[in-house]
């Protein structure tokens, strides 16, 4: 997995994730450290970015340990699916997670796919 520059992302980063959003119609994306801390953020609404950076570093930190204790490898994403629509978590390398939510019609393979470019990106800044 590629290291991530976060003094670039915290940089450059918004630009991306706002594109990233709008194009695909989702409700926002934001990346953060590993121990909970915002690095950067894009929402349609108001969130609470700081509660949602700690969630998602909590959520990858627990799969992780899951996926080691259970000798499965390394974690690419997590997607979960809610009354609501979905919550997608992805590690970008570097105790760097990527959190976006997306609606309840969103397709999950273009999702899935849109989001691996977009770490990609993220992680070449």
């Amino acid at each position: 997995m590629a290291m991530v520059d976060v003094n670039a992302v915290a940089a450059k980063g918004e630009d991306v994730l706002k594109e990233f959003v709008t194009k695909m119609g989702l409700e926002g994306a934001i990346v953060a450290s590993s121990e909970g801390l915002e690095i950067v953020h894009y929402f349609v609404a108001n969130m609470d970015t700081d509660i949602i950076a700690a969630e998602a570093a909590s959520v990858l930190s627990a799969v992780q340990g899951f996926l080691a204790d259970a000798n499965k490898g390394n974690l690419h994403e997590i997607i979960t699916k809610a009354d609501n629509g979905y919550v997608a978590v992805m590690a970008l390398g570097g105790d760097v997670v990527l959190a976006v939510m997306a609606p309840q019609t969103q397709k999950l393979g273009v999702l899935t796919i849109a989001m691996r470019q977009l770490a990609s990106k993220l992680q070449s800044l």
